[in-house]
């Protein structure tokens, strides 16, 4: 079995950005775990567990979601914590732009992934790149003020244009991702 996902690669910039919004939100304490920078990803859909048989069909799912549609152009807009700030269990930053675009893309993938078995979430979509998970106990009122303090001064545009079903290999340091299939935009 492959444990998987399938998300969008950020352009190095983007992740030069990330790591100094990640140091900023480092104030809030010890307790959270940090991503490391090539870890993050636009993720659309976590697939769990699968067969190495269904790489070639998820492949296929993936150019037909993404057929009609060029790159997306998206920025960094502002911070946040799921499911919020009063019992904090993920640091992300949001993203604006052609988030309309991206949604389109992700909702096709959906409806393309469910008859190979894979059930949409029922939480409706928020764009978002995951910073950081709460491992400890932290103060949850310093985690807020902190995050309202971020500065995302860079809000540049940055492009995405590949599709990557990963293999995600998890380790004591950390997780390792292997590009398993690659779809382009358009």
């Amino acid at each position: 079995m492959i444990r998987s996902f399938i998300a969008f690669e950020l352009p190095q910039r983007a992740k030069e950005t990330l790591v100094r919004i990640q140091e900023q939100m480092k104030r809030a304490g010890s307790g959270i775990g940090w991503v490391k920078p090539g870890g993050i990803h636009l993720t659309l859909n976590f697939l769990g567990n699968i067969q190495e048989t269904q790489v070639d069909e998820l492949s296929q799912a993936m150019k037909e979601s993404a057929a009609g549609f060029g790159p997306l152009e998206l920025a960094f807009s502002e911070a946040g914590a799921f499911p919020g700030m009063k019992n904090p269990r993920v640091i992300w930053v949001g993203l604006m732009g052609q988030t309309d675009r991206l949604a389109a893309i992700k909702k096709r993938l959906d409806e393309l992934l469910q008859p190979l078995g894979f059930e949409p979430e029922q939480r409706s979509f928020k764009p978002h790149l995951t910073l950081g998970r709460v491992k400890k106990k932290i103060n949850p009122a310093l985690l807020s003020a902190v995050i309202s303090e971020v500065e995302i001064d860079e809000k540049k545009p940055f492009m995405v244009s590949h599709l990557i079903l990963y293999k995600s290999q998890l380790f004591p340091d950390g997780a390792e991702y292997t590009p398993l299939a690659t779809v382009g935009l358009g």
